[in-house]
């Protein structure tokens, strides 16, 4: 008898632990779609309060109500929280060597595609260049051709990359670029203006015996390496040249006129070797510190007129190297590939020692220059 009575006992606590375990719950479903079930004990204006089914007697644990979707009660009760946005859909950039930018096209030019990532939380604004854009595919359905394709060459299998995963990867042939980078290089070919300053080098600008200088005309070439955002390793090289010509002439008392008895024609030339930072303030605008190892000749060339040249006729040249330092300060316009350079120079060659002069040559320029950029 006492056995029947225990299996009885036993037989009725095991029903009460299956009805315990078969028990509905609350749930929470979240705006990733996860589900919690759970014992829902408050809902608060900023907060869920609940509990674990398995640990009813628990502590009270909490989620924020700005990640729920709704609540789903043990009743059938449904309560929305929040409701889901819908995705937006994405416009797609379709490269040459075949992959897929997506993100929202901002604006196209034949330089380049900008647009922006669909994380709504990321205001930036990023380019591809397009040169290396065939295609785009609006989120509408409409397509825009950049470039044809070459029809002998093999299709490319194309690989969607999302913009997260570029960014995440670093790829090197789809990584997004902000407006304010620079391209990698820039190789570029100016023409320069030149005044020498003379209240700073006032024996250099004297005529007599000295070289008499002061307006010249030069030539430039230039590559800049961009070493992070803001700075850029700027080499350059090129040819600078001054000239001077006097002209010896007797003037007749009677008739006041002049003629060229003889004539010496003087040439001053620098070859730079310069080398500096770019250092970009804001966009487009730098300046530019540099140093340079400086290679002058000179030329003298003595002509005859009514008279022989005293001096003899020929020419005679001259050459030696000197250090110099000086700074531009310039704006650069990015109409990719190309790249437009606007810049005024300051300049200081120590060549005191020519012709004995005894100060250095300080001179001033203006410099038009136009580069091509190469973004790899």
């Amino acid at each position: 008898m006492k056995k029947n009575i225990l299996l009885i006992l036993i037989g009725c606590l095991v029903s009460l632990g299956t009805l315990a375990q078969t028990k509905k719950t609350d749930q929470i479903v979240k705006l990733d779609n996860s589900v919690i079930e759970v014992i829902i004990d408050e809902v608060s204006e900023d907060e869920i309060l609940y509990k674990l089914p398995n640990n009813p007697r628990g502590p009270i644990q909490k989620v924020k109500k700005a990640e729920v979707l709704k609540l789903v009660y043990a009743s059938g009760t449904v309560e929305e929280i929040n409701t889901l946005q819908p995705t937006a859909k994405a416009d797609k950039i379709i490269r040459k060597d075949g992959r897929v930018i997506q993100g929202k096209i901002v604006s196209v030019s034949p330089g380049k595609v900008e647009y922006k990532s669909l994380d709504t939380n990321d205001p930036s604004v990023y380019m591809v260049s397009g040169a290396d854009v065939t295609k785009l595919e609006y989120a509408d359905g409409t397509t825009r051709e950049l470039l044809e394709k070459n029809k002998k060459t093999k299709a490319i299998l194309k690989k969607n990359v999302t913009f997260e995963q570029q960014v995440a990867q670093h790829s090197v042939v789809a990584k997004p670029r902000r407006l304010l980078d620079l391209p990698k290089f820039v190789f570029g070919i100016g023409v320069d203006g030149l005044y020498v300053l003379e209240p700073l080098s006032k024996q250099w600008v004297a005529s007599g015996d000295s070289t008499g200088i002061q307006q010249g005309v030069g030539f430039s070439v230039n590559t800049d390496i961009h070493l992070t955002k803001g700075i850029a390793l700027s080499l350059l090289t090129g040819y600078h040249q001054w000239q001077v010509q006097r002209n010896y002439t007797l003037k007749d008392l009677a008739t006041q006129a002049k003629s060229t008895q003889y004539s010496t024609v003087d040439k001053f030339g620098i070859i730079p070797l310069q080398a500096g930072l770019k250092l970009y303030l804001a966009k487009g605008f730098y300046i530019n510190p540099n140093a340079s190892f400086n290679l002058i000749t000179t030329t003298f060339t003595n002509k005859d007129g009514d008279i022989p040249n005293p001096n003899g006729v020929g020419a005679t040249t001259s050459s030696l190297s000197k250090v110099g330092y000086g700074g531009n300060l310039g704006f650069e316009v990015y109409k990719l590939p190309f790249v437009i350079d606007f810049s005024a120079r300051f300049q200081v060659v120590n060549a005191e020692s020519f012709r004995n002069i005894g100060e250095p040559l300080y001179y001033a320029g203006l410099r038009l220059g136009i580069g091509f950029a190469v973004d790899k």
